[in-house]
Parts: structure tokens; C-alpha cells; sequence
């Protein structure tokens, strides 16, 4: 379901006549808080100009948008696509919907595995996947250090898993560490057996990360999950809860997060505006600052010691102990590899666990 938020800014001022604007239309999965504030801080920078510029933007979810720009495709509404996975991106370009933005500021500042290499998309954010445990339940020292141990039997009916059939974020880690585990031979079956290993220590599967930290938090039977590191700090400043993760010794798959422009877009020179807008310097350490609350980590390569504290010595060039993932043969076999996991590896004697109320 999408969710219109109209952003006009009323400027007072002495010319005459109602004051002009440019118009932008920005579809993105990003929670209504933080699309409200980019694009009202989009429109502060241009209160001053001769036009303004007024900001409709659909926060729609990230499984729904590239459905939505297909339909539209004839007659576009959208002109910016901001948020979402690299994969999606990749196939809003195969199918040509996206129209490049070579000149971007950001794109001399990005490694080549945080852009496409022709610009159709670049990157805004990276989701490096890690292990998080309930502090309270398990010790520091005791927590699973590599993706391995969580098929350790004393972890049995004490991990969470975000459903991957439902959850875009969930499906793409899964399918990753299928692909890192198949590497040149292409076979799966390496992955299916880790994936299977996995599963018998697997509690429930939940619906949405609302339920998942929450269960977490409680700690008891539920103490590990899998998830996005940017998602767990929130978790952590804004309810207080005791989780601590672990980044893979091993590595870990690190998913993108980008923007890109619509094809035959009503507004193109504004929607460049917006990309150079939400992919510079000032937004991306905005949006890392703890102050913001949103905790993104940027893939600008040039931010250096500007990066808040909790970023310090996080060099995106090398995130993270980033495991080598081909996303192309992600794209490709995902959808493949998420049925196989839910027709032939999936317990179906777990619940699919939903919140209540």
C-alpha cells in the first residue's frame, strides 16, 4: 500500500504573484519518518530559489515498487526511485526502466561493486548481514563468532529466522551465502545443506522485524537471529534493547541499497537534483549521525574521519570483512533457490509467527 507524503514549503516573500515550482514525484521503502525529512530538507535548500520545488513522495513497500514502475511504464509517475536493493535496481535496468546518471558527484566516490557500471543506479547505503544475540541470554564470549556455529545443536530452538519468502533483505542473505558456498561450479547443493543445518535449530519464522527484535529481545527461548547491522543499532539506541552482533569471521554478504532515475520521467532535471541531493557528502553524514537517528552506513569512500563515532574505522572499500558475492548469479537464481528452500528445507511444523494484537 503506498502512502503519499506532499511536502510544499510556503515561502513569504515580496514578488508578485503566486510563487512558481518544480515538482518531483519519489517513490521509496523508507519508513514515512526518514522520506519526510529528506524531502523537506530537499526543499529548504531551494526556499530561496526564483522556482521551488514542492516534493510528492510514495513511501511504498521495496517488493511493490518495481511491480508499480512496470505498470507505469507507458506513462511514468515516478520520477526518482530512491531506496531498495541493488538487485531490484539490476532489473528495473535489464527491463529498461531506469535512465543513467552519469554526472552524479557521488560516482567517482563509489568502488564499482556500489554502482552500476554504466550509472543506471549508484549506491546510497550498505546493510552488511551479521549474527545479533540477546546479551542478557547469551555471553559475549559464548555467541556464535561465524556463520558455521549457528548449526551448533545447543543453539536448537533458540534462533529466529526473518521469513525469506516475505522479507526482500532476508531472501538476498539467504541466497548469498547459497551462491558464496556454490562459487565457480554453480551447484546450490553446499548452500541447501547449510541452509538445512540451519533450519534444525530454527525456532520460528517471523513475519516482520518489529516481531523479530521484539522476540529477541524477550531472550528466552529465542536469543540469535540473522540480520542488517544498521537495523540492530537502531534497534538498540531507540528501545533500549540488549543485543550485541557479531560480524562473520569468515566474511558476510553486504547488500547495497540505491537511487536511481525513471525513464521518460516528467521531471528529470529536479530528479537529478534529488540523486545529487540524497548521495552527497552532507546527506550521507546526516544519515549516519546518531543524532538523525537513522544510522545508515554511507558507501561514499571519501568520508573519512568525518564519520560519527560509531562508524570510526569502517572503510566501505573493504566493509566489513565483505564476503565475495557474485550478485548477477544472485539475481538470476534467487527466486529459484527461496522456493527450493520453501518447498524442501523449511519446517513446516514451525509457525509463521505474526504479532499479536
Amino acid at each position: 500500500m503506498a502512502v503519499l507524503i506532499g511536502i510544499g514549503l510556503v515561502v513569504s516573500g515580496c514578488s508578485k504573484g503566486p510563487r512558481r515550482y518544480h515538482h518531483l514525484v519519489v517513490y521509496s521503502p523508507h519508513g514515512l519518518e526518514i522520506v519526510q525529512d529528506i524531502a523537506q530538507r530537499f526543499e529548504l535548500q531551494h526556499q530561496n530559489d526564483e522556482i521551488g520545488i514542492r516534493t510528492a513522495s510514495f513511501s511504498i513497500p521495496s517488493h511493490a515498487i518495481l511491480r508499480q514502475i512496470e505498470e507505469e511504464r507507458v506513462q511514468p509517475r515516478c520520477d526518482v526511485w530512491w531506496g531498495g536493493s541493488s538487485l531490484m535496481f539490476m532489473e528495473a535496468k535489464a527491463d529498461g526502466l531506469l535512465d543513467p546518471c552519469p554526472a552524479a558527484e557521488v560516482a567517482a566516490h563509489l568502488s564499482l561493486d556500489l554502482r552500476d557500471p554504466d550509472y543506471y543506479w549508484l549506491g546510497t547505503f550498505v546493510l552488511p548481514a551479521v549474527i545479533v544475540y540477546n546479551k542478557a541470554a547469551i555471553p559475549d564470549w559464548e555467541a556464535p563468532r561465524d556463520w558455521e556455529d549457528l548449526q551448533n545443536p545447543k543453539w536448537k530452538g533458540r534462533i529466529l529466522i526473518q521469513d525469506p519468502v516475505i522479507s526482500e533483505a532476508m531472501g538476498q542473505i539467504f541466497a548469498a551465502l547459497i551462491q558464496a558456498r556454490s562459487g565457480s561450479s554453480g551447484n546450490p547443493d553446499a548452500g541447501y545443506e547449510w541452509l538445512r543445518n540451519l533450519e534444525s535449530n530454527v525456532l520460528a519464522h517471523t513475519e516482520n522485524t518489529d516481531h523479530l527484535f521484539a522476540r529477541l529481545n524477550e531472550g528466552n527461548p529465542a536469543a540469535i537471529t540473522i540480520w542488517t547491522l544498521p537495523d540492530v543499532v537502531v534497534q538498540r539506541h531507540r528501545y533500549n534493547y540488549n543485543l550485541g552482533y557479531v560480524i562473520p569471521e569468515s566474511g558476510t554478504p553486504v547488500l547495497t541499497e540505491g537511487v536511481a532515475l525513471i525513464r521518460g520521467c516528467s521531471h528529470l532535471e529536479t530528479g537529478k537534483e534529488f540523486v545529487e541531493f540524497v548521495t552527497s557528502a552532507d546527506m550521507q553524514l546526516y544519515l549516519a549521525d546518531p543524532k538523525s537517528g537513522y544510522y545508515r552506513i554511507p558507501t561514499r569512500d571519501d568520508l573519512g574521519d568525518r564519520l560519527p563515532g560509531w562508524l570510526k574505522g569502517v572503510d566501505v572499500r573493504d566493509m566489513l570483512r565483505k564476503m565475495p558475492i557474485d550478485w548477477n548469479i544472485v539475481r538470476r537464481d534467487r527466486a529459484e533457490w527461496i522456493k527450493y528452500w520453501d518447498e524442501k528445507i523449511r519446517n513446516k511444523d514451525l509457525s509463521r509467527e505474526t504479532p499479536v494484537g
